[in-house]
C-alpha cells in the first residue's frame, strides 16, 4: 500500500483493508467512501469559514472550532483504525 503518494488506483481497496473490511462490491465501496468523504469534506469546508471568522473576531466560536477538529479525527480513526498516521499521532500525544 502506497500511503505517502497522491494518487493510488487500489486506493478503495486500501482503505477497505485499513477498515478491517474485505470483499465488498467495488462499487458499494466506492459509494460508501464517496458519502464519508463529502461528509468530512463539507466539515472541512465550514471548518474553513469558521476558522476564518474566528482568526478576525476570536471571542466567536470559544473552543467549539477545536471539538469539532477533534470529533473529525475520532470518525476518522473509527472508519480507518488501521492507518499508520494513526501511530505518530498517538507518539505525538505521548
Amino acid at each position: 500500500m502506497k500511503y505517502n503518494s497522491w494518487w493510488n488506483w487500489n486506493h478503495l481497496r486500501d482503505a477497505e483493508s485499513l477498515n478491517n473490511n474485505e470483499k465488498k462490491n467495488i462499487i458499494v465501496l466506492y459509494f460508501v467512501h464517496l458519502i464519508f468523504g463529502l461528509k468530512q469534506a463539507l466539515i472541512q469546508l465550514i471548518l474553513v469559514f469558521a476558522s476564518i471568522i474566528h482568526a478576525l473576531f476570536p471571542f466567536a466560536f470559544n473552543f467549539k472550532l477545536l471539538d469539532i477538529v477533534v470529533n473529525q479525527c475520532i470518525q476518522l480513526y473509527k472508519f480507518l483504525p488501521d492507518h499508520p498516521s494513526w501511530k505518530k499521532i498517538k507518539k505525538e500525544i505521548k
